[in-house]
């Protein structure tokens, strides 16, 4: 009897549930129901496919916001650029360059070094071979001096440290 009654009860609260959510459901999840009377046997109204209209007002709504993402970047980069040369002693300018001239001697000893097995080091060692490599060392270490001078401050400390190293 006790069982009976439990189940009464939720079996009503299960109707009041499904009744509410039907009700209170969003009106993009209603089907929507045609009422022909001529033709009864389409029933459901298929969704319209977006004209060019719509799909154009999307396109440059999208191509607005890009292009005023990409400003806004720009105007960033100005700003920070002038904030930077004005308060923090151009810091961030010093440190972009060192990381350029970083990659560039990086890459530079990438492509002119390989690596050789020390057994076939002795055969293929000749004078072309020396004298690019010193060239590269002296592009290197322009290209380093060039820095040093431009950054100055602490940069020129530690360029006369490395060259007390020789």
């Amino acid at each position: 009897m006790i069982l009976n009654r439990r189940l009464h009860v939720f079996a009503r609260s299960l109707s009041r549930v499904s009744q509410q959510s039907s009700v209170n459901r969003p009106s993009s999840f209603i089907r929507k129901y045609t009422a022909s009377t001529a033709n009864s046997s389409q029933s459901i109204k298929a969704n319209p496919i977006p004209t060019p209209q719509v799909v154009q007002s999307l396109r440059s709504k999208e191509h607005r916001l890009r292009r005023s993402i990409f400003q806004g970047l720009i105007v960033a980069t100005i700003i920070a650029y002038y904030l930077d040369g004005k308060y923090n002693a151009r810091a961030i300018r010093r440190t972009i360059r060192t990381a350029w001239v970083g990659a560039t001697l990086a890459a530079d000893y990438k492509w002119n070094f390989t690596f050789i097995h020390p057994a076939l080091l002795a055969l293929t060692t000749s004078p072309e071979k020396a004298d690019q490599i010193e060239n590269l060392h002296k592009r290197v270490a322009r290209r380093i001096m060039d820095l040093i001078s431009s950054n100055g401050g602490l940069y020129i400390k530690l360029g006369l440290s490395l060259c007390m190293l020789n």
